[in-house]
């Protein structure tokens, strides 16, 4: 459903856009090389609080971006060529225990790279789908801190961290707008969904694993074609 609502919003831009005639039509060609980047920014701050006298207060705050920068060549229908994908993250967390004072920070920080084969279908003078094949790397790196406070004011604790290396292959499959500015650029508007599974490539303690992504990720940016 958010989806739906953001096409038809912009989609009423579109059509507000497309009123502008004649300078409009020598601006609505979709084909040659083609180039550009789109991009995503998140920010998060939340808190939980325990009851009184048992339970957990909690803060964790995070941020993520991603850029997704690419080159293809079009036909006018199809849009074929390769796209980069640089996302990273970090997140911070404080967690109290009330029944025992504990105190438990943990710093965390990602970092995925892939690249990709994709293709767009181009339709509607804005519209497209858009399918694409690739490979993924992540690097996690965790750090915590562990801190017991006592009643005369010293504290005792420990730390330790790890970090994951893994890789995998993916794809992504979604839609979105290409609304013309002038002179062969565009703002572009896309709803993803990206799908990867990753394995270690690197000796850890906690063992070998596998992992499962799914992220939907609406995204906006730049593009120009070169006609």
């Amino acid at each position: 459903m958010k989806l739906v609502k953001v096409l038809a919003i912009a989609g009423t831009i579109a059509g507000l856009t497309i009123n502008s005639g004649t300078a409009f039509a020598k601006r609505d060609r979709r084909e040659g090389f083609n180039f550009g980047s789109s991009v995503r920014i998140i920010t998060n701050n939340d808190r939980t609080y325990g009851d009184q006298t048992s339970g957990v207060d909690g803060t964790t705050k995070s941020s993520s971006q991603s850029y997704n920068p690419f080159v293809a060549y079009s036909n006018g229908l199809l849009n074929l060529g390769l796209t980069a994908h640089v996302e990273s993250a970090d997140t911070a967390t404080t967690e109290q225990q009330k029944a025992t004072g504990q105190i438990v920070d943990r710093k965390s920080s990602t970092d995925v790279k892939g690249t990709s084969v994709f293709g767009r279908f181009l339709f509607g003078k804005v519209m497209f789908f858009e399918l694409g094949l690739g490979i993924y790397k992540q690097k996690v790196t965790v750090n915590n801190q562990y801190t017991n406070m006592s009643g005369s004011g010293s504290f005792s604790g420990n730390s330790d961290s790890y970090t994951l290396d893994s890789a995998g292959p993916g794809y992504h499959m979604g839609a979105g707008l290409e609304l013309p500015i002038a002179d062969g650029f565009y703002f572009t508007t896309s709803y993803l969904v990206r799908i990867f599974q990753l394995r270690d490539i690197s000796d850890g303690s906690l063992g070998a694993k596998r992992a499962y992504e799914q992220k939907r990720e609406l995204t906006f940016g730049l593009e120009h074609y070169l006609n």
